[in-house]
């Protein structure tokens, strides 16, 4: 009997295992996901490419919820102060951050993020000997130091540094390695000046003793200095420093910068992500500070492609290169079949425009394709036959810089791109210019300076600033004529905003002026959360959900950055098992039917028309006149280059109309 007890009692606990087991798999399947927030200064900033493509990598790997703050300059640790409470308050598991200057920033980090993990990126903090910096990742910037010296000392010149802040730990190490590698040589350092804020670094180096090279320790200041002298207003000493942004590489390109020290942001950003998320996981773990490589760049042994593309390609992406060119080939006999050809193939009177997209998963990006495509269509004659192929560059810049490369090499005449990445057109310009081919950008602008590179370059879309007022606009009207939108009668609307994407110009300014414009109207608002959703309503509604879970009826109004979005947050509703007179007001942009539909059953209350027929309209007489050689009407174009089509609103006031125009577009005419 005692046998088949302990047996028995050996299986009820093998079951109770068991059954713990499964319990916490069912359980850990619905862990959330981490959230991390990103505190940078001027995050809008290009010179942050590189570290946010890291930092996205890593999280997508990792199921990383990732928030990048929209800031502007962080110049002292009490700004940096209000970043972190307003991201405490927003749920956030951990921090990386990069630290505001001063000796108090340290303390200033322990205090507020009190129990919350935080890691800095890119630069030391000054601290005071005996204490312990935080963890941190960052090159080694006394090797950027020794490196600058190397180059300087070959030859006998006076030497001039310009920094940035001077406590920053980063700086003395720099200018402790340049010391380094002088020592014993001709070449002597005659000055060391760091700018204060607002300060003309030009006029204040005007008061130094003649230098024969600048060793430039900002990236801004670099940047600055080597933009005067391509276009000539700066001539002087040769010019060294260190740099992390794409112009200052092509102005190394140039001739304009003499040598660079180019940290590498990706990695730094990859490790930053991957070790903060080690430390969420498992509160034991303690974080490691990392030393990330560098590249170094000289005019006389630099290759804009090779060294571009090395540094800068994430290392599980090499190894597609060789793919990449074993299908040359092949794709530019697809092409011969899908839309270009090679020019010695067809009559004069053949158009070969190639359209290539950021991604085949944007509704409002197939739809303007679409529309472009049958408008070109309609522009055939008995003298003009038009062919257009289409790609995708799969969310992936290399990618499409590839795709590109394909349609030329088929022989296309005129190329009409969607931005993967709006601050990385180097390549995409390089290569057409060399073979004489008009680009027309779309959708996604890119920066000026890239524009005025050449004069065959030209933009169309839309102002996003302006969609971002209208939005504020009719939600402000909507909010003003239906009090009961305040379900809670507290005077305020509590709303939650989704995001495009981190860094983008249009979500940053359709997100800025749509905040403004309602608090403008005198709609008083309560910030219950800001979601990135990378413009995809999958993301939307997940993120939706865990709103919904977190706030309940509390959430008043949905702001909406486009309309898969938005679509995304009616979907979490619908399966939430909300009735409608719970659901709170919802606004997009862009127009799209089925987002027309929503605001004419009442799911959604307004849209932003981002009029795609308009566009493609113009795209398909640009790429025309520019191929037959007409009187191209550039006058038309602000500044010779940029197309901007109006916005238009949509809300139940007029969306039969809108609705009727959407069912009974004619691509038949121009």
């Amino acid at each position: 009997m005692k046998k088949n007890r302990m047996k028995f009692l050996i299986i009820e606990f093998l079951l109770l295992l068991l059954a713990v087991f499964f319990v916490w798999k069912i359980f850990d399947q619905n862990v959330a996901e981490p959230r991390i927030a990103v505190i940078l200064p001027e995050s809008g900033d290009k010179r942050w490419d590189a570290l946010i493509k890291g930092m996205k990598q890593a999280a997508a790997e990792n199921n990383v919820h990732m928030i990048i703050c929209n800031t502007e300059e962080i110049d002292g640790p009490e700004v940096e102060r209000e970043f972190i409470r307003e991201q405490k308050d927003n749920d956030i598991d951990g921090f990386i951050i990069y630290p505001a200057p001063g000796h108090e920033t340290e303390n200033m980090l322990k205090k507020e993020c009190g129990k919350k993990p935080y890691l800095l990126i890119a630069d030391g903090l000054a601290v005071k000997e005996g204490e312990t910096a935080s963890p941190t990742i960052q090159p080694d910037y006394r090797e950027i130091g020794r490196w600058l010296g190397e180059r300087l000392r070959t030859k006998k010149q006076k030497i001039g540094i310009i920094a940035d802040w001077k406590m920053s730990e980063a700086v003395q190490a720099e200018i402790c390695g340049l010391n380094e590698a002088l020592e014993g040589s001709e070449s002597k350092i005659s000055w060391c000046i760091y700018r204060r804020k607002e300060q003309d670094i030009v006029e204040r180096m005007r008061k130094e003793t003649e230098a024969d090279a600048l060793v430039i320790l900002d990236a801004g200041i670099l940047e600055e200095f080597g933009e005067q002298a391509e276009n000539g207003t700066y001539e002087g000493a040769e010019l060294y420093g260190v740099g992390y942004s794409l112009k200052t590489i092509a102005l190394l390109d140039n001739g304009n910068i003499q040598g660079l020290a180019v940290p590498d942001g990706y990695e730094i950003g990859y490790k930053s992500v991957e070790e903060i998320t080690k430390r969420i996981e498992h509160r034991s773990y303690k974080m490691q500070g990392y030393i990330t490589e560098y590249q170094v760049l000289g005019k006389e042994n630099f290759s804009m492609d090779e060294d571009l593309e090395r540094f800068y390609i994430p290392m599980n992406k090499k190894k597609r290169r060789v793919a990449v060119l074993l299908s040359a080939t092949i794709g530019s006999a697809v092409l011969v079949l899908s839309g270009c050809s090679g020019k010695s193939d067809q009559t004069e009177k053949t158009l070969r425009v190639g359209v290539i997209t950021y991604t085949q998963d944007d509704p409002f990006i197939n739809g303007l394709t679409d529309e472009l495509k049958a408008q070109l269509k309609a522009m055939e004659n008995k003298e003009r036959r038009i062919i257009v192929s289409t790609k995708s560059g799969n969310d992936d810049q290399q990618e499409q810089n590839e795709k590109v490369e394909e349609m030329i090499d088929a022989g296309c005449d005129v190329l009409c791109i969607n931005l993967v990445d709006r601050t990385a057109p180097s390549r995409i310009i390089r290569m057409a210019r060399n073979e004489d081919i008009p680009v027309i950008f779309f959708n996604r602008e890119p920066v000026r300076e890239d524009l005025m590179q050449w004069e065959k370059l030209y933009y169309v879309g839309c102002d996003a600033e302006q969609s971002g007022i209208m939005q504020g606009e009719i939600a402000a009207e909507y909010i003003n004529s239906h009090p009961e939108v305040d379900k809670n009668k507290d005077g305020k609307i509590q709303y939650v905003l989704l995001e495009g994407e981190a860094g983008h110009q249009d979500a940053i300014s359709r997100t800025e002026y749509s905040v403004k414009t309602l608090m403008k109207n005198d709609v008083i608002l309560e910030k219950l959360s800001y979601q990135l959703a990378d413009w995809n309503r999958g993301q939307a509604e997940n993120r939706m959900n865990r709103l919904i879970s977190q706030y309940g009826k509390k959430i008043e109004l949905v702001m909406s950055n486009n309309d898969e979005m938005a679509l995304g947050a009616v979907e979490a509703y619908r399966k939430a098992g909300y009735v409608r007179e719970d659901w709170p007001v919802i606004f997009g942009i862009d127009g799209l039917e089925e987002a027309l539909e929503a605001v004419k059953a009442g799911e959604m209350q307004g849209s932003i028309l981002n009029d795609r027929v308009d566009q493609a309209k113009k795209m398909a007489k640009m790429a025309v006149e520019l191929f037959e050689g007409e009187d191209f009407e550039q006058e038309s174009l602000k500044e010779g280059r940029y197309y901007f089509s109006e916005y238009q609103k949509v809300d139940g006031s007029n969306i039969n109309e809108y609705l009727n125009a959407e069912e009974t577009i004619s691509h038949s005419g121009m």
